[in-house]
């Protein structure tokens, strides 16, 4: 009887020892897990930024080019100058 007892001692003490071997690597894992999603929410937070420093160089361009073609095409041309002899707009237009 102290036998049987002393294996179901044993066998439970070894179950128990399994049981937190695998909560302590479960809990590494969760760990882990942890924070490689923080990594990758920071490579996300600094992506996101980049992408919004991008668009904003978009829109500056944007609006350069806007200007530029505001510019060169409010101007009469070199060639409409001399045609035209007065070189006006309307003159340029026309």
């Amino acid at each position: 009887m102290v036998a049987i007892a002393a294996t179901s001692y044993a066998t439970q003490t070894a179950q128990a020892w399994q049981s937190r071997s695998r909560l302590q690597q479960a809990r590494r894992e969760a760990d882990q897990a942890e924070s490689d999603a923080r990594q990758l929410r920071q490579q996300a937070d600094q992506a996101e930024l980049q992408a919004q420093r991008s668009q904003t160089r978009v829109g500056a361009l944007a609006a350069e080019v806007a200007r530029e073609d505001h510019t060169y095409s409010a101007r009469p041309s070199a060639t409409a100058k001399h045609a035209s002899g007065s070189g006006r707009l309307v003159d340029a237009l026309a």
